[in-house]
């Protein structure tokens, strides 16, 4: 019996979901240990990206914040946002009203690595997002092995079936296995 391609396609994505999901959750809870420090937003840019291919395509733009921070007399810059984000950038029209507050000359809280100065990072907390991904991606899994699961049981069904009702296996359905 064949994998059915539904329940492939289910647990595969379910997998790829998953790793990505804990990459990201393992980068930011790098972050939860590092020291903070004040830091100063200086400047946000919005691109426009995607393009707008009618009424109902959703074009969007992403938002850049970069901030200063002073680390042991030293000044630094960056725009890493979290570390549980794969980028340093939000889908603007998609933004939570957390991260709409970073406006310019606002003071912030910086998490900066004790190792390397120049990495830092504004939030060092776990969006929703990341904990919805755990989610989908185990709703993909168990669904995929429900559905392959679901095939087999029937398959079994049918074979039990045929060896009540012809005495043969559905293998030998097609060839007479009748014993006169």
């Amino acid at each position: 019996m064949q994998i059915p391609f539904e329940s492939f396609l289910l647990v595969g994505g379910g997998v790829v979901l998953l790793l990505l999901a804990i990459l990201k959750f393992n980068n930011g809870l790098k972050t939860k240990s590092w020291p903070v420090t004040k830091g100063t937003v200086i400047g946000t840019s919005t691109h426009f990206t995607g393009e707008n291919l009618g009424p109902d395509s959703m074009s969007y733009h992403k938002r850049r914040i970069y901030y200063s921070y002073t680390v042991e007399h030293k000044l630094y810059k960056s725009r890493q946002i979290s570390k549980y984000l794969l980028n340093d950038y939000f889908k603007y029209n998609l933004l939570p009203s957390r991260y709409k507050k970073y406006v310019k000359g606002l003071v912030v809280n910086v998490y900066h690595n004790p190792q390397n100065h120049g990495e830092a990072v504004l939030e060092n907390r776990a969006p929703i997002s990341i904990y919805l991904e755990f989610i989908a991606s185990a709703v993909a899994i168990c669904l995929g092995i429900w559905l392959y699961w679901v095939r087999v049981f029937w398959f079994l069904v049918n074979v039990w079936n045929c060896i009540i009702y012809y005495g043969c296996l559905p293998i030998t359905q097609y060839v007479n296995c009748s014993t006169t």
